[in-house]
């Protein structure tokens, strides 16, 4: 929708849990987690909704919240994807492609990261 609430368009329509919405800065892309993939991956579409819904995490973790940097290069999210326990989650930062996957939190066992943000 624009700022003033009108034109709003629906991106999708599907059965699945689409969450953690966030609009790339300049305005291109929406980056979302979502279960579509059997677990919780970091997924992207374009803002107008054309073309194809882009897995970027691609792994068999939770991954959940994500969040563009200031600069669109990089996305923030959190992950139990280096984790031996599955209710333990870190911040981890990639590439907006996905790639360069970092995790930059060292959560202890039963205690979890949440909210990333730049």
């Amino acid at each position: 929708m624009n700022n003033a609430g009108g034109n709003v368009k629906r991106l999708m329509v599907n059965e699945f849990v689409d969450n953690s919405a966030d609009f790339s800065p300049d305005g291109q892309y929406i980056i979302f987690d979502s279960n579509r993939g059997g677990n919780s991956d970091i997924y992207k579409i374009s803002a107008d909704g054309t073309g194809a819904v882009q897995n970027i995490t691609n792994n068999s973790a939770g991954n959940y919240e994500p969040c563009y940097s200031p600069d669109g290069s990089m996305i923030a999210y959190r992950s139990n994807k280096d984790l031996k326990d599955n209710a333990a989650y870190d911040i981890f930062t990639m590439s907006e492609d996905g790639s360069n996957q970092v995790n930059i939190t060292q959560t202890l066992k039963d205690t979890n990261e949440f909210g990333p943000s730049w």
